[in-house]
């Protein structure tokens, strides 16, 4: 399945993989006693519209393809708070993450508004696409879609009644469709 994925990535993003923008996310069981921390359980990727979520938990080994791109320098993995979770994904499995992007500092430096440095997603799309509204997901492909055929437009006019709730990969995916956007106008 992760080769398959990445094949998939590979391929469809071959003539733009020397700046490819990779949405991360880790997640794991809370822990009630303070001096036990449990071991980050799934690995969420997002390129696009494509999503990978990746149960390191329950892995026997990891794939050298998957311990070659989260390791490619010439990829940006990005998320509100990615520093923690590269961090956690060393410590726990010594998997190491090439080059991340914390949304936050991107969006501090871009827009240049401090009270962005400790924004969640919501506040930084908020911010950074205009989108008003408490939930942000991404559904049907239409983010991917917009953001493609209107790179440098992104307004209020943003194709609200496209988006729906609870979607698992939602902050992966908005991560890594939002960043090129706001890179290329730094």
């Amino acid at each position: 399945m992760v080769d398959s994925w990445l094949s998939d990535i590979y391929r469809i993003h071959r003539r733009r993989l020397h700046r490819l923008i990779v949405g991360l996310d880790v997640e794991w069981r809370p822990s009630f006693n303070h001096n036990i921390e449990n071991p980050v359980a799934t690995l969420q990727l997002c390129v696009g519209r494509r999503c990978l979520i990746f149960q390191l938990i329950y892995a026997t080994h990891f794939p050298n393809s998957l311990i070659e791109f989260l390791s490619d320098e010439d990829f940006t993995f990005v998320r509100v708070g990615v520093e923690s979770d590269v961090e956690k994904l060393l410590d726990d499995y010594d998997l190491k993450v090439g080059n991340v992007v914390d949304l936050c500092g991107l969006a501090v430096d871009w827009l240049g508004n401090r009270d962005l440095k400790n924004a969640g997603l919501n506040g930084l799309a908020r911010a950074v696409l205009g989108l008003k509204w408490s939930k942000i997901c991404e559904s049907d492909n239409v983010i991917m879609d917009f953001l493609a055929h209107n790179p440098s437009s992104i307004t209020e006019e943003f194709p609200r009644n496209s988006l729906v709730e609870d979607d698992a990969t939602s902050e992966t995916s908005i991560a890594s469709l939002s960043v090129p956007h706001v890179i290329s106008n730094i």
